[in-house]
């Protein structure tokens, strides 16, 4: 049976509402307080896996959108080219940060790609889940709470919302959320969140897009061919956003070829490079074993970690973490 569509005028309140509140621009804040993720506890740094968890940035989470804010306060548009470790969760900051701009703004749209169809959906469905997650007037939300008994299993309970900010949907498919009401766009955000593979090099001609997600560009087969036709429909307004990130994939490519320029500090590069190691996770460590000196570690890493711990001035837990890891 179809879904019945909430009224005009509510589309239009929930609209105006996400819209004109001050304080739901504050992305840090609206993410803690109405975005829901699937938790990895390795990157958010709390809570256990299979939760789903109120959306708290972790340190680079937070640097990185830092230096989107920083950028947009010089007037300048986002253009991000970004160098990762894995599991830091710059995909679901990047994610959450594009979804807020189409909850906060009318007519934006994002546009998100990523290697094949299954991480292209992978992507989507935490777009998907923030979005079921948001409160909604007389829709309860199921939250797994932990029992005061640690022998007891976590309790299950209903939270009945006590805000309205669930926006209606004209459409809520396998690759697009359009935020908007379906007799009327006018009585809604009618913003678009949508998702394509790396292979449908032509999938973003012909419309403007506010925001691109571009994940694990290094391994793209055809990015030159896809960015040519991308860039040509993003404006140079102050509020667009363009991040590409990807972990490496050796020394050759295009993210390898317009990483290394814009790190180098190259002229002709229109993109702001950014490297996160995998040391600047503050949890990346691990005690070492009490028969396991300083010393003794040392005699077991190979040299390229040894030039790390030199390098970058490693503890030895960290050190103990890269070991194992």
């Amino acid at each position: 049976m179809p879904r019945k569509a909430m009224s005009k005028k509510r589309s239009a309140e929930i609209a105006d509402r996400l819209t004109t509140t001050e304080e739901f621009k504050n992305f840090p804040r609206f993410a803690r307080e109405y975005l829901r993720i699937m938790n990895r506890p390795e990157t958010s740094m709390y809570g256990k896996i299979g939760q789903t968890v109120p959306f708290k940035l972790n340190p680079v989470q937070e640097d990185f959108y830092n230096q989107i804010m920083e950028t947009r306060r010089q007037g300048k548009p986002g253009r991000f080219i970004v160098l990762k470790a894995r599991r830091m969760g710059l995909s679901t900051v990047t994610q959450a940060l594009m979804f807020h701009e189409c909850l906060v703004n009318r007519n934006r749209q994002a546009f998100i790609t990523a290697v094949d169809r299954i991480s292209t959906n992978n992507i989507f469905q935490m777009a998907k889940k923030m979005y079921d997650n948001l409160p909604s007037k007389g829709v309860g939300r199921i939250e797994r709470v932990e029992s005061s008994d640690s022998q007891e299993a976590a309790a299950l309970i209903a939270v009945e919302a006590e805000e309205d900010l669930r926006p209606e949907l004209r459409r809520n498919n396998d690759n697009e959320l359009w935020l908007t009401h379906p007799l009327d766009e006018t009585m809604g955000l009618n913003s678009k969140f949508e998702v394509t593979v790396a292979d449908s090099v032509h999938s973003t001609r012909g419309f403007e897009i506010h925001c691109f997600h571009g994940s694990e560009i290094a391994f793209w087969s055809d990015p030159e061919t896809f960015m040519l036709g991308l860039m040509q429909t993003i404006s140079d307004d102050a509020e667009t956003l363009v991040v590409l990130e990807s972990t490496a994939n050796g020394a050759g490519g295009y993210f390898y070829r317009e990483f290394m320029k814009a790190w180098e500090g190259k002229t002709d590069s229109d993109w702001q490079a950014i490297f996160y190691p995998w040391w600047k996770m503050p949890n990346y460590k691990r005690s070492l074993p009490e028969d396991l000196t300083p010393a003794d570690l040392v005699k077991k890493i190979d040299q390229a970690l040894l030039d790390m711990v030199t390098d970058y001035n490693l503890t030895p837990e960290q050190t103990y973490w890269a070991y194992r890891t």
